[in-house]
């Protein structure tokens, strides 16, 4: 008499693969979600320290002219951006708000 080997494999369920699938996609959400907070927080840092700069180059500006700040407005194109451009690390600004992209 023979008899007949029963091979078995083993497989994952329906139920097994929609619990793995799930936890997977939460761990995604979860890992996605901290990076846009981590984003935020390194926009939020970045701003902050270009105000500081600014602030920072407005004193330098107010002690080397007698205690007088910048003008916010002047004849032609000058502004107090000019002014200040020699107390800040850069000297190229944006020529107007079209160049300034919000995040």
């Amino acid at each position: 008499m023979r008899l007949r080997q029963r091979f078995e494999t083993r497989a994952f369920t329906l139920i097994e693969l929609l619990v793995s699938i799930t936890i997977i996609s939460i761990l995604a959400s979860l890992t996605v979600s901290g990076v846009g907070a981590a984003k935020k927080a390194s926009r939020r840092i970045q701003c902050l320290n270009n105000l500081r700069q600014l602030g920072l180059a407005m004193n330098f500006y107010h002690q080397d002219s007698d205690g007088f700040f910048p003008l916010a407005y002047q004849a032609g194109w000058d502004n107090y951006i000019t002014d200040l451009a020699p107390y800040l690390k850069t000297t190229t600004f944006n020529t107007g708000w079209g160049e300034q992209r919000l995040p």
